[in-house]
């Protein structure tokens, strides 16, 4: 009942949130023709390049969508800047099984907007979609290209194209630029944009940014402390001898946990990586059949290691869901009779954990957590138990 009602709860806020969370922020868009409108776009911070985008001429206005083919360029004010072009691309995979056995890349013309990062007597621009990223540059007037980099496999071996830096130095080459300089300089936003902004102040020529594109976005570190009840439920059944089966009920607990949380660096940080070391404990007494008492003593270090989607309501609270995968570390653990038999409890399994919660102005959380059903008598032949916890966890965020 109560899984379902967590269920249930999860899809509400999926719901709920689908219409709280559509942002509209101030961009602009550059039709084919050159004309140039003022708007709101629904800013997504896009991960992979867009292809489409939804945008209102004001407020009260219906949604527009619209795509790269009636679109020259598009832009959020003060986050990103996106414009059109056909280029050569080579999207050969960096995933070993997919790796290609050439070293030359394999071009192919496409249509795309490309981020823009800097801007001046040379340009860059950044491409990614699902995992492959790409950057293209111009140098004055020339066409724009790809800057080449391909891992490809030879016989047993991995190896690497990067023909990027041969054309790094014969286009921007100036007397504020080293080969050093290029040879240190990796496939990445950071390092490229530097060398790009080098080359234009040496040629007298002012950088133009995107000022969000500039900034590498970095998975962002959070830890807090996560204290909470817990409603923990044990039954025990034997298959050989019935009588002996028990039932320990219900029974309040305590739980501390330290999680920290990964903000991923895309679509607003909307989406993160969590691990929760976590201490539990259950101790309680019933008797079987036959008046004997059963003490059951667990303890044990939980980790749940998983992914948060948020929800944002404003910018001070949020509604979130967990999916996580839970590892066990039993600290000595017993189940024992009054008269003095003896039996270890032990999880039979890791498994999900579905969680649901609440955070308000940065720091507050309250979450209600459900954990897998566990059999901590799974070692004994005829012995099997059904080890359950809900959770209720308050959060507080030190940083």
């Amino acid at each position: 009942m109560k899984k379902k009602l967590l269920f249930t709860s999860i899809i509400v806020a999926w719901g709920i949130s689908s219409f709280s969370q559509i942002k509209y922020e101030r961009g602009y868009v550059i039709f084919n023709g050159g004309k140039k409108q003022n708007c709101l776009i629904k800013n997504i911070d896009w991960r992979n390049n867009p292809r489409r985008f939804t945008y209102k001429v004001s407020v009260d206005a219906s949604a527009v969508n619209t795509s790269l083919d009636s679109v020259a360029e598009f832009g959020v004010y003060n986050e990103a800047t996106y414009k059109r072009f056909r280029v050569a691309i080579d999207r050969s995979s960096e995933v070993i099984e997919n790796m290609s056995f050439y070293k030359e890349p394999q071009f192919k013309i496409d249509t795309l907007f490309l981020k823009f990062l800097i801007g001046g007597k040379a340009s860059l621009y950044y491409y990614e979609e699902g995992g492959l990223t790409r950057y293209f540059y111009s140098v004055d007037t020339s066409s724009i290209k790809q800057l080449i980099y391909k891992s490809y496999r030879e016989d047993e071996f991995i190896k690497k194209n990067l023909q990027y830096k041969e054309q790094l130095w014969q286009s921007l080459q100036c007397a504020d630029i080293s080969m050093g300089d290029i040879e240190n300089t990796e496939y990445k936003s950071d390092g490229l944009v530097k060398l790009f902004k080098a080359y234009n102040q040496a040629n007298n020529n002012s950088s133009v940014s995107s000022e969000d594109s500039v900034k590498t976005k970095k998975y962002l570190f959070n830890l807090s402390l996560r204290p909470g009840i817990t409603l923990s439920s044990f039954s025990v059944k034997n298959s050989e001898t019935p009588a002996i089966s028990a039932s320990f009920g219900n029974k309040m607990g305590v739980r501390f946990g330290v999680e920290g949380e990964f903000d991923m660096p895309f679509n607003k940080n909307k989406w993160a990586l969590l691990i929760e070391p976590t201490f539990q404990s259950y101790k309680a007494s019933a008797k079987n059949g036959y008046g004997e008492t059963y003490d059951a003593n667990y303890k044990a270090i939980e980790l749940p290691i998983g992914v948060r989607h948020s929800f944002f309501m404003s910018d001070k609270s949020k509604i979130f869901v967990n999916v996580s995968y839970l590892f066990n570390f039993e600290l000595g653990s017993t189940f024992q009779s009054n008269n003095e038999s003896y039996l270890e409890l032990k999880a039979s399994k890791n498994g999900l954990q579905y969680g649901i919660g609440y955070a308000h102005n940065r720091k507050l959380s309250v979450e209600f957590r459900v954990e897998p059903n566990r059999d901590l008598l799974y070692n004994y032949v005829y012995w099997y138990s059904n080890y359950t916890v809900y959770s209720f966890i308050l959060g507080y965020k030190i940083f």
